[in-house]
């Protein structure tokens, strides 16, 4: 079984590299045959998706060779975290001003983008596993980052698109099927088919204030997303259990698993903001966070559910996984659908977009200092404890007592006087 994995890694950790390589010079090559508008957004696409797949399959198959040929792998515990700060702090920088500069953002970008996305989810990483004092292997992180950043993002994706198809077409027949749902249908689809409609504030707002659009976007935002995504985001450490890890170990594999899909998603969900690309990214790090933090605690489900056989704890974990996600989402979609709903007619603002505009700026970021603070209790309830001193007895210890040396009394007796001398 282990050998198989082992085998599997290796293979999986060179096909991602060489997809990723190909997919990049493919992806180069259309995007600058592309229109004008549209080249920045592919560009980054495409090149994200290859750099992405090409470090962390490299890495991943390099380290299932040393396994095959059983070389050790050590514990990780990351030392100079500050330089991926400043690699962050460069990254957003850089890349705010390759904005403010065409056509040097086709080049500088692209790079800027991938440090940007994938150096938060790593960094927060690096802060747990040192201070558990390198409870996980280098080997098994790896490995867990690189399946939670390919194999669950688009596993996860794959099945969001078959549910939102299906209740599309769920929906559509539903109308189909009420009074009148026939001229419904075609107002829709003129709405859709029209450009210049959709770009129109008031046709958006039509949109926006629809009560059934908001119970199929919260239904799919705040419940479907959250129980697809938290299934199948830590999945390498329903494969690894068979190592029966500890529970800190467990731990930071699901750290690993959501830390790995925060980099895809951020690279791909940053780049529907181009315009204002840095405060994009600084907006999705509370993301990343929540992101890892449930990662962590469906890997305690994980272990509490099949090495501990405490499967209540285990659901339990998994419902508080899901519950996070879900408001983070509701919110996340209420003030999108708030912002749009009242456009604005004069110069006053709307007051249901200062509403929208207020659950991002209010309720998101306090959500994310919760889960930075639970984040901090459970990481510390989890550090192994350190071997303590042996307690001295109360009892005074006896001075010792040397016996006499056999040497010294032969000398002593040698320069003692003779009794016969005079």
């Amino acid at each position: 079984m282990q050998k198989t994995l082992r085998v599997l890694a290796l293979l999986g950790g060179l096909c991602i590299a060489s997809i990723g390589l190909l997919a990049g010079l493919g992806g180069v090559a259309i995007a600058f045959t592309a229109a004008s508008d549209a080249r920045l957004t592919f560009l980054l696409i495409t090149t994200s998706l290859s750099l992405l797949s090409m470090v962390l399959g490299s890495a991943l198959a390099w380290q299932a060779w040393r396994s095959i040929t059983a070389r050790a792998s050590l514990p990780w515990q990351p030392r100079r975290i500050w330089v991926g700060l400043l690699l962050l702090a460069a990254a957003i920088l850089l890349g705010r001003w390759a904005v403010e500069h065409p056509p040097l953002d086709l080049v500088v970008l692209p790079g800027a983008h991938v440090l940007a996305t994938a150096l938060p989810p790593a960094i927060i990483l690096a802060l747990v596993a040192r201070h558990l004092g390198g409870s996980a292997r280098r080997r098994d992180l790896l490995a867990q980052l690189s399946s939670g950043a390919f194999l669950s993002v688009f596993v996860a994706m794959a099945a969001e698109t078959l549910l939102i198809a299906g209740l599309a077409i769920a929906a559509l027949l539903v109308v189909a099927a009420l009074p009148g749902g026939e001229q419904r249908l075609e107002g829709l689809v003129g709405l859709l088919e029209s450009s210049a409609q959709l770009q129109d504030s008031g046709q958006l707002a039509v949109l926006a204030r629809s009560p059934w659009l908001w119970v199929v976007a919260l239904s799919v935002a705040s419940v479907a997303i959250p129980i697809i995504e938290e299934s199948l985001k830590t999945v390498g450490v329903g494969l690894m259990l068979y190592r029966k890890p500890a529970r800190e170990e467990a731990y930071l594999w699901g750290l690993a698993g959501g830390a790995g899909f925060a980099m895809t998603e951020s690279a791909l969900n940053s780049l529907l903001g181009l315009e204002s690309w840095a405060a994009t990214i600084v907006m999705r790090m509370p993301a990343d966070l929540m992101h890892c933090f449930t990662g962590a605690m469906v890997g305690l489900a994980w272990h509490a559910a099949f090495i501990e056989r405490r499967w209540k704890r285990g659901l339990g974990l998994i419902a508080i996984s899901v519950s996070l996600h879900g408001v983070w989402n509701g919110l996340a979609i209420t003030s999108s659908l708030l912002t749009l709903g009242e456009p604005s007619t004069s110069t006053l603002p709307s007051p249901w977009a200062d509403l929208g505009a207020g659950l991002t700026a209010i309720l998101l970021p306090a959500m994310a200092a919760s889960i930075a603070v639970a984040f901090v209790i459970v990481t510390r309830k989890l550090r192994p404890a350190r071997p303590s001193l042996p307690e001295l007895p109360d009892t005074p210890i006896p001075e010792p007592v040397f016996p006499p040396c056999p040497d010294a009394t032969v000398e002593e007796e040698e320069l003692a006087p003779s009794d016969a001398q005079p």
